[in-house]
């Protein structure tokens, strides 16, 4: 993790993160990828899993995730995830996020578009010497 995001997470992460992942028995909770699980192109032995679309091999690292988006919250929930189900989980609320951000705006532009439209008028019609 960089430096700068681990600031953002309470002190007793790494501890609650490892306790997290024996919990759930080093398995993604969603997909039930085990960690060091390796993802290739081809081989097939234990704990490999063939994937024709890679062109190099891919070794499994488990997360811990925020399921309630708190990090520094020192007692917020975790849950173990792969690398692909912990990105698909924040792009999601990423993408939530957005469409509540775009839905202010419009509540906002509904309140106080009049308002900005007399101010921009008033603000052209002063540039050009009239009022």
């Amino acid at each position: 993790m960089k430096p700068l995001r681990r600031r953002a997470y309470a002190d007793n992460f790494d501890q609650r993160a490892r306790a997290q992942k024996e919990i759930d028995g080093w398995r993604c909770v969603q997909c039930g990828t085990e960690q060091y699980t390796i993802f290739a192109p081809s081989m097939d032995s234990l704990n490999i899993i063939i994937d024709p679309e890679l062109d190099h091999p891919k070794m499994t690292f488990l997360h811990a995730a925020h399921p309630n988006m708190d990090p520094a919250n020192p007692e917020a929930e975790l849950m173990t995830l792969c690398p692909t189900c912990h990105g698909r989980r924040d792009y999601r609320h990423r993408q939530r996020e957005a469409e509540t951000h775009l839905e202010r705006l419009r509540h906002m532009l509904q309140l106080y578009g009049p308002q900005l439209d007399r101010w921009y008028q008033s603000k052209n019609n002063r540039k050009r010497g009239t009022r």
